[in-house]
């Protein structure tokens, strides 16, 4: 039994073929992990990179020609797919060109019709074809590509004992990642091969079905607008293409980071599992952090890609809508180019809209504070619902005391989320219970790890799941889709203000910071503390909390960074966070004020706006230096600070509802009335003050 494989990439073509740089790099990616013998373990692997048509078209002949029952046979190709108007595909070599009239020369092409007569010639049973190219979009501008049409795969390339696997469906297109060498379906293929994490039964074989399921589930968390395909019949599925470890303590390592990631992130149970495992197996830190950086890479491309389409978008509307026909055709290519669905750019568009129609002094009750007499005053507060349908927003009555409030529902409602709440939800729920004893609210401290988390059990409810969500942030735009599957809406309500604070190793010589350098320091455009303005020649070391688009968004927007530095470090929790400054000379975090400012064995820095006016995040009478830090002593929050509109790092905190008209909507809804009445912006702004030194915040 022959192992054989014939790798086809092209990148550069004739006028009106757009060039493909990824394509040599896709086919020499591959060569490695097949001609590795503990992974491929192919006998024959041929590149052919750039090839002319009739060079491509007697290779493919000579690679299934005179072949056994039981050979493997492998043809990769990446490159252009073209369809013709009747649907049928072509495979584009170097020398693919148009006629004068615009139209295909198709004897410069390789047929999928002659490629399948050639796979249906040879004795060889075990055919598996793999082609990373799209079938729509190749042409550049000028020459018609007819992309909206359908290319049958199944027919054209398929038969008995073979499996075909496509990039993307015969309608779609084909990715590559933003700064990566290898397109991103490839990319994942190779990964799947060379860790061995595609073998999902855990026998010691990748099959193609295996292969097929790893690539697709990888690339559509990067790009979600690609769906990788799968053509084959019976024994097809189940061609084994590769070895894979069973007891490679890397591998085991890797599989359980698979189980622990929920939506791009870990929680801190999953951390402390992880930790454990790592000991055991005898990894060190960095091998450990290197299979996290694998999973967690799709989730971060896709989360890149929104962020750079959420840029542009910002950027090209202006506070103009609707945007004219030539800015949202750009749009659309854009989309396509980052691989986003429709139903992402909606979620950000409507966010946009948002933004624009509504200031931040609609947060009446919480800019204003707003409160006449006993009376209810109604406020319309806007609508954060992550959708684009112009509904009007649900009144929130605002009033004195929580004995006021109408609407509370009985019964018992679970509710977790932002670790910032800490602090605040005990005494609130206490002093719920105590005017509505029949509104049994109760916190699930075990997803108090937060606001992801938090709102990710919202979506799933049911038995595991929350009523309601706490949480630092807005709704992301992948989690409105989540709910939206699912047959509802989430509303974030905005509830109380609060800010960021900023703090460095106790030991440097620093008194405070302006928003430009902190803007330069987290872009990356300042590295070392001499350029701050200190004398020592001192290496920055940034962190902040978790990666999640939406919370560090509010703070990218904030300091009007685009993108954080390359060197930025994530951190799941505000402990963790100070801790690393510690031990760090050029640490610096940014965290939320009221976790942050009462901790004073770190140094808290006050901000200098764009205007020069300084800030204090902590209270300047009885101020505790981190030299005075001890038992019993702690820095205030300087409330005024943080309910200024000009504070520089702003922040809300959110009750989270899912919107089903069902007893949770209900609960949720009175929860957030309840925060907004006077009594309980009163109780806030006093356990804001002190804050908390939960070691969980």
């Amino acid at each position: 039994m022959a192992k054989i494989a014939l790798l086809i990439g092209v990148s550069e073509y004739e006028p009106g073929l757009t060039r493909l740089p990824a394509a040599t790099k896709d086919v020499e990616a591959m060569q490695r992990v097949l001609l590795n013998p503990e992974i491929g373990g192919f006998d024959d692997v041929t590149l052919l990179i750039n090839p002319q048509r009739q060079a491509m078209d007697e290779a493919i002949e000579r690679l299934f020609s005179d072949r056994q029952r039981d050979d493997l046979v492998l043809l990769f190709f990446s490159g252009h797919g073209i369809k013709d108007e009747k649907g049928n595909l072509y495979f584009a070599a170097c020398n693919t060109k148009k006629s004068d009239k615009g139209e295909l020369v198709k004897a410069t092409t390789v047929s999928a019709d002659s490629v399948h007569r050639v796979m249906s010639n040879s004795r060889c049973k075990r055919e598996v074809v793999i082609l990373d190219c799209c079938f729509s979009g190749a042409f550049a501008e000028g020459m018609s590509a007819k992309n909206d049409g359908f290319v049958d795969i199944r027919n054209q390339l398929g038969g008995e004992g073979r499996a075909v696997l496509t990039s993307s469906t015969s309608t779609q297109f084909s990715f590559v990642q933003l700064g990566a060498d290898t397109s991103t379906y490839t990319t994942y293929i190779v990964e799947g091969l060379k860790t061995g994490a595609a073998d999902k039964n855990e026998d010691g074989w990748i099959s193609v079905d295996e292969l097929h399921e790893y690539a697709t589930k990888a690339v559509q968390e990067a790009t979600p607008a690609m769906k990788p395909e799968i053509y084959a019949i019976k024994e097809g599925y189940k061609i084994n293409l590769a070895k894979a470890p069973i007891d490679d303590p890397k591998l085991i390592y890797r599989r359980e980071v698979d189980y622990w990631v929920r939506d791009g992130e870990i929680s801190d149970i999953g951390h402390t599992a992880l930790t454990k495992l790592q000991k055991k197996l005898g990894l060190t830190s960095d091998e450990a952090t290197a299979k996290e950086a694998e999973v967690l890479k799709p989730y971060q491309d896709y989360k890149e890609n929104l962020q750079e389409y959420q840029k542009v978008f910002f950027q090209v509307t202006k506070g103009k809508f609707p945007v004219n026909e030539n800015t949202r055709a750009d749009l659309k290519r854009l989309q396509q180019n980052l691989g986003l669905r429709d139903e992402d750019t909606a979620l950000i568009e409507a966010s946009q809209k948002r933004r624009l129609n509504v200031t931040p002094k609609s947060l009446v009750v919480l800019t204003m504070g707003v409160i006449i007499g006993a009376g209810i005053v109604k406020f319309i507060i806007p609508d954060i619902k992550s959708e684009d349908r112009a509904i009007p927003p649900t009144p929130i009555e605002v009033t004195n005391q929580f004995a006021e409030v109408r609407n509370v529902p009985e019964g018992t409602f679970k509710y977790g989320g932002s670790t910032s709440w800490a602090f605040i939800h005990p005494k609130l729920e206490s002093e719920i219970k105590n005017t509505y004893p029949k509104f049994d609210i109760k916190i699930r401290k075990d997803l108090v790890q937060g606001s992801g988390i938090g709102i990710e059990k919202l979506i799933d409810g049911g038995q595991d799941g929350l009523d309601f969500a706490l949480s630092s942030r807005d709704v992301s735009s992948e989690e409105g889709y989540k709910a939206k599957r699912k047959q509802f809406t989430l509303k974030a309500i905005p509830v109380l203000k609060s800010g960021l604070a900023v703090a460095v190793n106790p030991e440097l010589a620093i008194n405070a910071l302006t928003k430009e350098q902190l803007s330069k320091i987290y872009s990356g455009k300042i590295d070392n503390w001499r350029q701050a303005g200190t004398l020592a020649d001192i290496p920055i070391k940034f962190y902040t909390r978790s990666g999640n688009l939406q919370s560090t968004d509010e703070f990218r927007t904030s300091l009007e960074i685009i993108n954080f530095g390359k060197n930025i470090n994530f951190v799941n929790t505000t402990s963790e966070g100070l801790q690393k400054i510690m031990r760090e000379p050029g640490g610096i975090f940014v965290g939320p004020i009221s976790d942050v400012v009462p901790q004073c064995r770190v140094k808290t820095l006050p901000i200098i706006n764009t205007e020069g006016k300084t800030f204090y995040p902590y209270q300047r009478q009885n101020f505790v230096s981190p030299a005075q830090c001890g038992a019993g002593k702690r820095n205030r929050v300087n409330i005024e600070a943080i309910y200024s509109s000009e504070y520089p790092l702003p922040a809300i905190f959110y009750v989270v509802v899912k919107q089903n008209g069902q007893r949770e909507q209900q609960a949720g809804q009175a929860y957030a009335n309840l925060i907004l009445t006077k009594q309980g912006q009163e109780m806030i702004k006093s356990l804001q003050q002190t804050g908390s030194l939960d070691e969980n915040n």
